[in-house]
């Protein structure tokens, strides 16, 4: 009895960043003397409400969040910079908007996202899900169409031929080759192990039309079974395509395949697809597998992901990482170290086991830079290296490509944004979940 499941690891990211700005309607504050106070702020990780009570009682200036903002992240770490800099600094990078407004005589400034906002991001959710969905399907079979390449080779020159990469890899040191190489290097490690499993599961994938590869990616449950069997499926098997029933009964219940040293002998399969969603996309592929040999029947399991490297699902390359001509901010092009330590100055042994934002290291940076920044959950650093003696604009591109931002400089304040912004906040797990989470991790 052969038993394949396949587990769709599928968190999509749901929407790439906009590319327009925010028209000057979205800023009201033409006029207000009041805005043009200097204030301070140094708020790591915090919720917008706390923001914005902290910046009316430095100004004075009545601040008024939307209820379906109040707890949304941000970082805003700035050193005397007018206090209208920074609420257009902030509407930036969460994408919202201010809006004048007086209430009980006074007049103050309402901070909120915009029904016409909230409708391009449902847009683009619908757009960006869908080509995810197909760029996880097309890595997926073009790993499958590779692995019957190799399929035609004998053994000898299966090994050759990855001792040949093996090699190839130690020495590459362009990233987009070295992927290639390591799918490469991996089909060749599944046709080495000499399974059925991963052969019979790349011919199936073969025999799928793109569209039935694409439908099965997001789905709940879908099983193929071969045969068709009650007791063996969990649910209702779909059955294998022809062509595979022809190769199995041809090549796979054969005592002279190649895979059968042992004259032994396949005979059912169940494949299970289970479409889950998530934010990086994989395929993890679990196969259990009876053969009958003279002895009696034995059991393999084998497991693995697809495709064999992980996507990069990152924003469009068309913007820029950062902005051109920060070289000649004298404090961004100061140099300065970026350290694994914590806040309380002490060496960090091991990473947050959540992660930790781009603006927890940011803020670690002396001298530290002005900066607003998102503080998603969905896009925290899991790792990073030590930078000594670079300028802190590098510093700050290095942390941006770790984490899918880009940075820009507007009135002095460098804001750092996701390139998948709508994407990480629909992602975003409940404050009262993180909370929750910070004290049992603390």
């Amino acid at each position: 009895m052969i038993k394949f499941i396949l587990i769709s690891s599928l968190i999509i990211l749901l929407s790439l960043p906009s590319s327009a700005q925010l028209s000057s309607a979205a800023y009201p504050f033409t006029g207000d003397a009041r805005l043009t106070k200097t204030v301070t702020s140094d708020l790591r990780d915090g919720m917008l409400i706390d923001l914005m009570a902290n910046m009316e009682q430095a100004s004075q200036v009545k601040l008024y969040p939307d209820p379906d903002i109040i707890n949304e992240k941000i970082t805003v770490i700035c050193h005397d910079k007018p206090l209208g800099s920074i609420l257009r600094g902030v509407a930036d990078v969460l994408h919202l908007e201010w809006k004048k407004e007086q209430k009980n005589g006074v007049i103050g400034y309402t901070l909120f996202r915009s029904k016409e906002e909230t409708k391009r991001e449902e847009d683009e959710a619908i757009t960006t899900v869908n080509s995810r969905i197909r760029h996880l399907a097309e890595a997926i079979a073009s790993e499958a169409a590779l692995a019957g390449t190799f399929e035609q080779l004998k053994s000898e020159e299966i090994q050759s031929k990855y001792q040949e990469i093996k090699t190839k890899l130690t020495q590459e040191q362009d990233n987009n080759k070295k992927g290639s190489l390591t799918i490469t290097k991996a089909v060749l490690g599944h046709l080495l192990d000499r399974s059925e499993g991963w052969r019979m599961l790349y011919r199936l994938l073969r025999m799928m039309p793109m569209d039935t590869l694409i439908s099965i990616i997001p789905a709940s449950v879908t099983e193929y079974t071969h045969p068709i069997d009650e007791n063996f499926s969990e649910n209702d098997g779909v059955p294998f395509p022809d062509p595979l029933k022809e190769v199995i009964a041809r090549d796979m219940s054969s005592v002279d395949y190649d895979l059968h040293p042992n004259n032994s002998v396949l005979t059912n399969a169940l494949l299970q697809f289970n479409g889950k969603g998530g934010k990086k996309p994989s395929l993890f592929v679990k196969a259990y597998f009876a053969r009958l040999t003279a002895n009696g029947q034995t059991t393999d399991v084998i497991s693995g992901s697809l495709p064999s490297i992980a996507i990069d699902f990152n924003g469009s390359d068309s913007i820029p990482i950062q902005p051109s001509g920060w070289q000649n901010d004298t404090l961004l092009s100061a140099n300065a170290d970026l350290d694994s330590v914590t806040a309380d100055g002490a060496v960090s042994k091991s990473p947050n086991p959540i992660g930790e934002d781009i603006a927890s290291k940011i803020s670690l940076i002396t001298p530290t830079p002005n900066v607003i920044a998102d503080s998603l959950w969905t896009t925290r650093i899991t790792s990073y290296k030590p930078l000594k003696k670079a300028p802190i604009g590098e510093i700050l591109t290095y942390l941006a490509r770790q984490t899918n931002h880009y940075w820009r400089i507007q009135d002095g304040i460098s804001r750092i944004q996701s390139r998948t912004f709508s994407a990480d906040r629909a992602a975003e797990p409940p404050s009262t979940l993180i909370s929750d989470l910070m004290k049992h991790t603390a």
